[in-house]
């Protein structure tokens, strides 16, 4: 596989979590909006189909992303990266939980997966020759504002009240939709 397919995987991965992200939004605000007790049957079971739809991009962005790395020599191996992911996890979820009392919820995992994906999409699109290390310095922190963005969100959403909590709980989804469309960008 050539290095310019590779990039064009990643490049659809990221197009494709971008999709998720938006789909991932659009079921926020049907269900957790203001009012949205009142969101007739129809809408809610659209909703439902909106977060199918952002699971399936989400997957797909994943594996398109996973996939590329096929021939590159990457600066850290997949696995450790996973594994420095898992620790991270865990460590979250001790100072959030611990220190912060905030309910467990999937979207930890989500966050600390997302910000793994990145890292794993960043040592690809480097091993590539797509990016150059001022680039990949650049993109890193976009991805490190963006992660503790997304975790301040995570934090705080149990603490506020309505609509404050509605708008705290959109805020990573929008964050990865924006530097979604950036990566997808990179390379063009």
């Amino acid at each position: 596989m050539g290095y310019e397919t590779q990039i064009a995987q990643i490049q659809r991965g990221h197009i494709a979590l971008a999709v998720c992200a938006a789909l991932y939004l659009i079921w926020w605000v049907i269900f957790f909006r203001p009012g949205a007790a009142s969101t007739p049957g129809a809408v809610k079971g659209l909703g439902v189909a909106f977060i199918i739809g952002a699971a399936v991009a989400g997957l797909y962005a994943v594996f398109q992303i996973c996939g590329s790395l096929g021939g590159l020599s990457l600066s850290v191996p997949v696995f450790g990266i996973v594994c420095m992911g898992v620790v991270g996890y865990f460590i979250l979820l001790a100072i959030t939980l611990g220190a912060c009392h905030r309910p467990v919820t999937t979207e930890l995992a989500l966050i600390v997966g997302w910000v793994v994906l990145e890292a794993i999409a960043l040592d690809a699109l480097s091993a590539a020759g797509a990016l150059g290390s001022g680039a990949v310095t650049a993109l890193g922190i976009v991805v490190a504002v963006a992660a503790v963005t997304a975790l301040l969100c995570y934090v705080l959403y149990y603490g506020l009240p309505m609509p404050a909590s509605f708008y705290d709980g959109a805020g990573p989804l929008a964050v990865v939709l924006v530097v979604s469309i950036v990566f997808a960008l990179v390379g063009r």
